[in-house]
This record gives C-alpha cells, structure tokens and sequence, in this order.
C-alpha cells in the first residue's frame, strides 16, 4: 500500500439499510421551501437552510464549518479522529465511519441534507439518497478543483451568500503574501513531496496544494508542472523531478506509514542529501491533514500560514 492510500477513497456497496430507510428523506424534502440543486449526480431537492448535516468527506466538512454550518456527522479519513487542523470547530461531530461510510450510522443520526463525493461515493449514492437528499461533487478536491465545490456546498446549504467573503479575505492573503516576499513569486520555484519507505511522491499544478501555489503565483518545478493528475510516484533517483528553491515536506502520522521522513531524515539521506533545497536548508515539513487532506478553503489558508512562516518569515 502506497502513502496516499492513507487517504484514499474505497468504496464497498455491501451494506443494506433497515425496512424503515425512508422515514428521514420523506421528511427532509417535505415543505414549499425545497430548493433543487444540480449536482453530478443529477438533480436532487434539497431543504432550505438544512440543519441536521451529514458530511462524508473532509473537503465538505471544511467548507461547511467555514460557511458557519456545523454538521451532526462526519466520516473520517482515519479510524480516531477528524483532522486535527480543524480545531474545536469539529468537536460534537458523530463519526458515521470511514469510507465507505456506515449507513445506518447515517439513519440513525436523520440528516435532513448528505454531502459527499462520486470519487467515493458514486456506488452508494442511491443508498444514501434514500436517508436524505444527497449532493455530490464531481471531484473530491484533492484535484484542485476546490473553489468550484465551495460553490456547490454552499449552495446545498443554502448559504451561497457566505461564499465570496471567504474568497474575498483569501484573495487579499495571497495578495499580502505576494508583497511581503523578497523577489516576485514566478522567481520561487517550490516542490511538495510526500515520502514513505522506499517510496516517494511529488504533487502537481492539478492538486489541493498545487491550486493554492498556483494562486500565488508561486513555480513549480518542471516534472510537477503538469496537468490532469494530483500526484505522481517517482523513483529516489528520479531527484531532479523533487527538487526546487524550496521544499515542502508533508509529514504523515508514522503509525499509520512507517518509513514517512522527517525533515531531519529526509536531509541525511544519502540522495535527498544532494538537492538544492537541502543544501540551501530549505526543506519545511507541513502536515498533511492540511496539505491532501484539507481540500477547501480552511485547509487553504492553513497553507498560505505555511507559505508565510517559512518563505516570508524565515526569510526576514
């Protein structure tokens, strides 16, 4: 098993849900004020201002804690706890599960709104449409497409208003960030790698991180400026692909992959030794709950955080 599988989306359609499936969607869509949101699955009427949430994903739990919505469920991308960058905002938050989530978990929680994913949740949407209106984008952010989604959920929880405000004060960070470093950013060339033992992985432009580097205006090395896939696994000695003015290190939880390097690790290897990155002392290891994971506009300036403190802050 590779790292990312740490986050990967499976999908099982084996479980059944009780006689009594219907109960919640036939209230939840009851009421003159139902609106109908298109979505990649189709059409699907939905609430207004829905209040018993269900997310199966991170990217919509983090854009729905933004929008000022707190869901009553979560699947979870690990097996103990939401994403630890999330703070107090998650807490309360019943887990409903891994992925594939456990539906009766969902029945029992009645949600009156589902959101999720055709990445991970294609095979069980209809399972899930018979709980609650479900919504499900087309992507699952980790593509970069993080932006477009946002608008998706809001509209979904009837908070389409909330959306620009949040884009307006990220665009006026990524702005500041732009002033505040020492040469133009297309002069920074920035690489994101990600490592477990004999194993390694740089992101592109078309990834979570890659849209927000791109947003900054920030280069990429060559073999990472590429389009229609987040990630790509290379060989150790493939070291020109990872290598840059800077390196940004995703650091994952060492008990669910041993072999993920440290800064530290990473810089005493015998090949890693020889970037420039390294020899420069600049390789900065970020958490990769915010970096795959995040997905949405929370996770989003948690990066711009990273990008201040190590390319603006180190530098002063």
């Amino acid at each position: 098993m590779t790292v990312l599988t740490v986050y990967a989306c499976a999908s099982n359609t084996s479980q059944e849900l009780p006689s009594n499936n219907k109960i919640a969607n036939s209230v939840s869509t009851s009421g003159a004020t139902a609106r109908v949101i298109k979505h990649a699955m189709g059409e699907t009427k939905v609430p207004a201002q829905p209040q018993r949430v269900v997310v199966l994903d991170t990217a919509p739990l983090d854009a729905a804690l933004a929008l000022g919505v707190k869901p009553i469920g979560s699947s979870l991308p690990r097996t103990d706890s939401l994403p630890a960058y999330l703070g107090d905002r998650a807490a309360g938050i019943t887990p409903v599960g891994k992925t594939p989530p456990n539906l009766e978990a969902i029945l029992r929680l009645q949600p009156d709104l589902i959101l999720g994913n055709t990445m991970a949740h294609r095979q069980i949407y209809d399972k899930l449409s018979q709980i609650a209106p479900t919504v499900l984008t087309a992507g699952n952010s980790t593509d970069g497409q993080w932006k477009q989604e946002l608008q998706l959920y809001a509209q979904a929880l009837d908070r389409a208003d909330a959306v620009q405000p949040l884009l307006d004060d990220y665009d006026r960070r990524v702005a500041k960030l732009q002033q505040q470093l020492k040469t133009q950013p297309s002069n920074i060339q920035v690489s994101v790698v990600i490592t477990t033992e004999g194993w390694i992985a740089f992101y592109t432009q078309d990834s979570f991180p890659g849209s927000v580097l791109q947003d900054v205006g920030l280069a990429r090395p060559p073999a990472q400026d590429v389009r229609g896939k987040s990630w790509e696994q290379v060989s150790r000695e493939d070291i020109n692909s990872i290598d840059g003015d800077a390196i940004f290190l995703l650091s994952v939880d060492s008990d669910k992959v041993p072999g993920s390097f440290t800064v530290n690790q990473f810089a005493k290897d015998l090949l890693f030794s020889q970037l420039n990155a390294v020899q420069k002392g600049q390789v900065y290891q970020v958490d990769a709950e915010v970096w795959h994971l995040g997905s949405n506009i929370l996770g989003a300036n948690r990066i711009l955080d990273d990008l201040f403190k190590y390319l603006v802050a180190e530098k002063s």
